[in-house]
């Protein structure tokens, strides 16, 4: 199990910023047309590097049915994923 966890490209501390790009200043929490180029760069070139460019038809199917969904469903989704990496989490705390 430790072989695992330490083989993992997330082992150690991940700080939030690594899993989501900080907006620009002055956005209040909003991407408009000019920034949503770079948002994406910064977060999907990271996504790539780690799994691989293969993977990315898969990020692209799992993005486009997420947004498919009603927002009760999305939620849900966010939820049940929430849920599935703290028990992960936990289980490797444990090994």
């Amino acid at each position: 199990m430790n072989e695992i966890c330490s083989a993992s490209p997330f082992s150690g501390t991940i700080k939030e910023e690594e899993i989501y790009p900080t907006l620009p200043d002055g956005l209040n929490g909003a991407l408009d047309a000019s920034h949503v180029k770079t948002y994406l760069k910064n977060s999907m070139y990271p996504l790539m590097y780690l799994f691989g460019k293969n993977s990315m038809p898969d990020v692209d199917n799992l993005l486009t049915s997420f947004y498919q969904l009603d927002d009760e469903a999305r939620q849900e989704v966010v939820e049940t994923i929430r849920l599935k990496l703290l028990f992960l989490h936990s289980v490797f705390l444990f090994a």
